[in-house]
C-alpha cells in the first residue's frame, strides 16, 4: 500500500510539474526561455553541463522583481550559442520549448525595449 501511495504521488508532482511548465510555455518565447533554464537547473548535472559551456549560470526569473525577467533574458542572449547546444543536446526533454531565429530575434527586441525600464529604476 505504501509503494501505492508513492507512485501515486510520484504521478500527482509529474502532473503539477508538466502543468507548471505548459503555464509558462502559453507565455510565448519569454516562457519558453524560463522553461529551458528551469530545465537546465533542474538538476545538478545539467546545471554543471550548461556552466561548462559558458562558465556561469542563467539567472532565473521571478515573481517578485520584473528585473529578474530581463537579466535572464540578456543573459540568455549573451551566451546564446550555449543555450542553443544546450537546447540541441537535449530536445527530446525539452519537449516544445526550443528556440527558432525568430525568436532569439524577438527576445532581442524585448531587451532593447526593457533597456530603458532598467535605467530609470536605477535613477529612482
Amino acid at each position: 500500500m505504501y509503494e501505492e501511495d508513492k507512485e501515486s504521488e510520484k504521478e500527482l508532482s509529474k502532473k503539477k510539474k508538466k502543468e507548471k511548465q505548459d503555464s509558462f510555455w502559453y507565455m510565448g518565447i519569454l516562457g519558453k526561455l524560463h522553461n529551458i533554464i528551469v530545465h537546465i537547473r533542474s538538476s545538478a548535472a545539467r546545471t554543471k553541463l550548461f556552466e561548462s559551456y559558458t562558465g556561469r549560470r542563467i539567472p532565473l526569473d521571478n515573481y517578485m522583481r520584473w528585473n529578474s525577467w530581463f537579466y535572464m533574458l540578456i543573459i540568455a542572449l549573451e551566451y546564446r550559442s550555449a543555450v542553443n547546444k544546450y537546447i540541441e543536446e537535449n530536445l527530446l526533454t525539452l519537449l516544445n520549448n526550443s528556440l527558432t531565429l525568430q525568436d532569439w530575434q524577438l527576445l532581442r527586441i524585448i531587451s532593447e525595449f526593457l533597456a530603458p525600464f532598467k535605467k530609470a529604476t536605477r535613477k529612482l
